[in-house]
């Protein structure tokens, strides 16, 4: 089965949820790519070096593609990559899993509505403790909430990457919690 991911950020030394269930996909058999933007998210170690080249590389037999981006928003939120319908299009995966709340979910219900074969599936890591805090927090998630409401039927798997999530996601995105299932980010893939 191809599997493809969409996630904003990609660091390779990360023991992280967009690393960590790739490769286990791949060990599974799967052909997994991962489609990612050149930035790396901004820490204090990788302030000066955090943008990478783009094209393909190999990171544990799962094929990593960094696409340029036309630009991010602050705080480490997403990145808008160039070509991405078309990077996913290329790859005509059997499944595509979109990495958390941003642009690239966009281009996802957009590919499914082009291939409806396709498996979309989606995680979020919001919770009310780092997403709902800010000024424009409430506003930001409000729209997503509309989103999900209108193009909920796209989506066939709604994964939150903890059960304060799941709660987040039930107020704020009013997904009934029987459509949301737990995908704890993980520490070991397996």
């Amino acid at each position: 089965m191809k599997i493809v991911h969409v996630t904003g950020y990609y660091i390779r030394e990360m023991a992280y949820q967009e690393n960590l269930l790739p490769r286990g996909q791949s060990e599974l058999g799967h052909d997994v790519v991962v489609i990612t933007g050149t930035h790396e998210p901004k820490f204090k170690f990788n302030d000066s070096n955090r943008i990478n080249p783009p094209g393909e590389f190999l990171d544990a037999a799962v094929k990593i593609l960094r696409l340029p981006i036309y630009f991010e928003m602050p705080s480490n939120r997403g990145p808008i990559l160039k070509n991405l319908y078309k990077a996913i299009k290329n790859e005509s995966p059997d499944i595509l899993f979109i990495h958390d709340i941003g642009p690239s979910l966009f281009v996802g219900l957009y590919y499914k509505l082009m291939d409806p074969t396709v498996i979309l599936q989606f995680d979020c890591h919001s919770t009310e403790d780092n997403a709902a805090n800010s000024i424009f927090g409430p506003f930001y998630h409000l729209f997503f909430g509309i989103v999900f409401k209108l193009s909920g039927r796209l989506l066939d798997n709604i994964f939150a990457v903890s059960p304060e999530t799941v709660n987040f996601m039930e107020k704020r995105y009013f997904i009934d919690r029987k459509n949301i299932e737990l995908l704890p980010l993980p520490g070991d893939a397996s």
